[in-house]
């Protein structure tokens, strides 16, 4: 049996982050101001800035990002970390395939010592993988709908990570919360 331990990560600064890269810049329909990093995780590095002088976004600090060509840069106050989907709806930049994911898919999760471990690992990438943001919860899907159980899936990329159970896709929501008080 294979286990997987969740090692614990320190926390990034997202602004030392956010003006680390080099950003293409884009205009959406209404007047957004749309960043993407020069780098194939596009999908992980998108920032946007509304056209409102209040966004709140890095608790509405100056951020300067530089850009394609070497020596341009925008400083935007108060944008937000957006996603590719929201980028691809307004720009029709399409950066939604451009996620760097990491996904360990297992039958079981225990806890000790404050430590979370993935017991039983069905599937473990062996290094992030460029693609879909939601390729783990898909991979995850498939796999419990094939076995008839739940599973769970743990995928990381360089904005956090989530970590949870995964349902067959043909069960009730009685069935779920069945399994969960057995």
């Amino acid at each position: 049996m294979k286990t997987y331990e969740i090692q614990r990560e320190s926390m990034l600064c997202g602004s030392v982050e956010a003006e680390a890269r080099r950003y293409k810049l884009l205009i959406g329909k209404n007047g957004n101001i749309w960043l993407v990093a020069l780098e194939p995780n596009e999908g992980g590095n998108i920032y946007v800035s509304d056209p409102s002088p209040k966004s709140e976004g890095f608790a509405g600090r100056l951020i300067t990002f530089p850009l394609e060509k070497p020596g341009e840069s925008i400083t935007l106050q108060g944008p937000w970390h957006g996603n590719a989907e929201a980028l691809f709806r307004d720009t029709g930049y399409d950066a939604r395939d451009k996620h760097e994911t990491f996904v360990v898919i297992a039958k079981r999760r225990t806890y000790k010592d404050g430590r979370t471990f993935y017991e039983d690992v069905l599937y473990q990438d062996e290094a992030p993988i460029l693609g879909y943001f939601e390729r783990g919860s898909v991979l995850a899907e498939e796999l419990a709908t094939r076995l008839n159980q739940p599973v769970f899936c743990y995928s990381k990329s360089r904005g956090g990570s989530s970590d949870g159970p995964v349902y067959p896709n043909n069960w009730t929501e009685e069935r779920k919360q069945a399994w969960w008080h057995n």
